[in-house]
């Protein structure tokens, strides 16, 4: 949905005029002021000053100066950027039946923009605007007909809004009208929506990925704590439930389980095969116990060139027995 800016309506003679009238407390003229103070026309530009003369003319009760403070709350200008301020301004200017007004707060509702997002009350509102004639208020209802926005599509409907709001010279609306612009529009709103749908599977994928990390380092720990009681048994089956969860620490354990018999049978090939999927899946660990394999010969065929590289990519990952070990090939 699109907003307009303000409208540029002040002139030289306007602007001196609300200089001095202003100070009788003549809404028109704070409003008029408050332009030539937006714009810079004859005085130097002050978005504050604006506001301020705006704000006096909003709260004698201006419609179009309500809007106006509206609009400088939705874009900070010479304040804070509020929606909630902005929504309240744009709310007085609509009940007063200011087009624009009524536009931008269909423009709120539509975005969730300083108030929860109703799609019938945008709609509401641009029907609104609509009906006075508003070219902006006619291309945003003409979008709620053309994508089901707040009512039942209907294109026929949308193509006569866009006409009216075209008619007015809006150059968005006759775009809309031309049929590689309806395609590209079309094309654009699948795309959105399965952007969407993408990005809600990747975050349930990453959330259930986090899920099972945790699930599986507290096994692993809780595994950890087992073995160094010496509670084997104990250790192999909370070693064995990470292991399902993905925990390359705990297939690693496992390998020395194996390597050496506890709460196990002993076997050192298991104990390899253990050692090689834990190195496989990048625990420094698993790379350190499969270089010890390479370098003596457990299992596999002596390689100390192996066992070299492989001691070498542990330490690398802060492994300190690698570093130790590569100290200790180097004075062979």
């Amino acid at each position: 949905m699109v907003k307009e800016n303000l409208g540029h309506n002040i002139t030289e003679n306007n602007t001196v005029y609300s200089a001095s009238s202003a100070v009788n407390g003549d809404a028109l003229s704070h409003n008029a002021l408050g332009d030539g103070f937006f714009y810079g026309d004859n005085v130097k530009q002050s978005y504050r000053k604006a506001v301020k003369h705006y704000r006096k003319a909003a709260e004698a009760g201006y419609d179009v100066a309500q809007y106006n403070l509206g609009y400088c709350y939705e874009e900070g200008l010479g304040v804070f950027k509020s929606g909630r301020k902005a929504f309240h301004w744009y709310s007085l200017a609509a009940e007063q039946g200011n087009a624009k007004a009524l536009n931008n707060l269909g423009n709120c509702y539509a975005w969730g923009y300083g108030t929860p997002q109703d799609k019938q009350e945008a709609f509401e509102c641009y029907s609104m605007s609509a009906e006075r004639g508003y070219e902006w208020g006619e291309y945003n209802l003409a979008e709620c007909y053309d994508e089901g926005f707040g009512v039942k599509k209907n294109r026929k409907e949308a193509m006569r809004l866009y006409a009216l709001s075209a008619a007015q010279g809006n150059c968005d609306a006759a775009k809309a009208m031309q049929p590689k612009a309806r395609f590209r529009r079309r094309l654009l709103r699948i795309s959105k929506h399965l952007i969407y749908i993408i990005g809600t599977i990747l975050f349930l994928l990453f959330i259930v990925s986090n899920y099972y990390d945790a699930k599986a380092y507290e096994l692993y720990l809780e595994g950890v704590e087992a073995y160094g009681k010496k509670d084997y048994s104990k250790a192999i089956i909370l070693f064995d439930e990470a292991i399902e969860q993905g925990s390359a620490e705990a297939m690693n354990y496992k390998g020395i389980c194996y390597e050496n018999g506890f709460g196990v049978k002993k076997d050192k090939e298991k104990a390899y095969e253990c050692f090689k999927s834990s190195a496989d899946d990048d625990c420094p660990q698993g790379i350190y116990n499969l270089a010890r394999f390479y370098e003596h010969g457990k299992v596999v065929k002596k390689d100390l060139e192996e066992a070299l590289r492989l001691y070498r990519k542990s330490m690398e990952m802060d492994n300190p027995e690698s570093k130790r070990a590569l100290e200790r090939l180097k004075r062979i």
